[in-house]
């Protein structure tokens, strides 16, 4: 999923992740990070203090209390996990840490953070480990694949949404032949005379559905 900005997506009170090729381990139900988002052609969108657009990794903390990054790793190397390893770094619960993939490797507590390596925008892997440098927290894989300039990836973010009621629900329906107002779309409505109907409603076609034909021809 290819998102223009960073800071784009802030709806995110209660998650339910959807994965998109990123994983999430349930090893530790305490501490929930995941590999958000990332840029790996960063040409205009977030600067770091040098001045420069540096490739970034955005991280997120699902879980319900702080996560300790202490120990943690960052790699863009399957064969290597224990690539860049975090300071002492805190992300309160449903709070955001961004990473800069500048290959300036700083890891300074509480400072900006940089790894020692950069993202491929070609195609590349990407993946935060826990600090037995084995556990794979989340990850883009097989890997990610080629970067727009200027565009980020990840995962969705927005809560899923739950259907309220279905097509078999029944309903009821009504064509106004002038403006009725807002008065209909109160709790307190009397709604007895409308018509029921269950399924869809459809113009000039019953299958499976209520024909609103007859009841709309020759209104505006």
């Amino acid at each position: 999923m290819d998102i223009p900005t960073t800071f784009g997506r802030w709806l995110f009170a209660s998650l339910l992740l959807a994965w998109y090729g990123a994983g999430l381990s349930t090893a530790d139900a305490q501490e929930r990070v995941i590999i958000s988002e990332f840029m790996a052609a960063n040409v205009r969108t977030l600067a770091d203090r040098d001045r420069d657009y540096s490739d970034w990794i955005e991280l997120y903390n699902a879980s319900a209390g702080a996560a300790n990054l202490d120990g943690w790793f960052l790699t863009d190397s399957r064969k290597e996990l224990k690539k860049w390893r975090f300071p002492a770094t805190t992300i309160g619960p449903g709070e955001f840490l961004v990473v800069f993939a500048s290959k300036k490797d700083r890891r300074v507590a509480n400072g900006e953070l940089h790894t020692n390596f950069k993202l491929d925008a070609e195609r590349g892997y990407l993946a935060l480990v826990r600090p037995d440098g084995t556990t794979v927290a989340s990850e883009f894989s097989p890997g990610y694949p080629a970067q727009v300039a200027g565009a980020s990836f990840g995962v969705e973010m927005a809560d899923r949404p739950a259907p309220i009621f279905n097509a078999l629900t029944p309903k009821k329906v009504f064509v106004p032949a002038a403006d009725i107002g807002l008065g209909w779309a109160a709790a307190e409505f009397d709604d007895s005379q409308w018509p029921s109907m269950s399924g869809s409603a459809s113009f000039g076609n019953s299958a499976g559905g209520y024909d609103l034909q007859s009841a709309m021809v020759n209104k505006s």
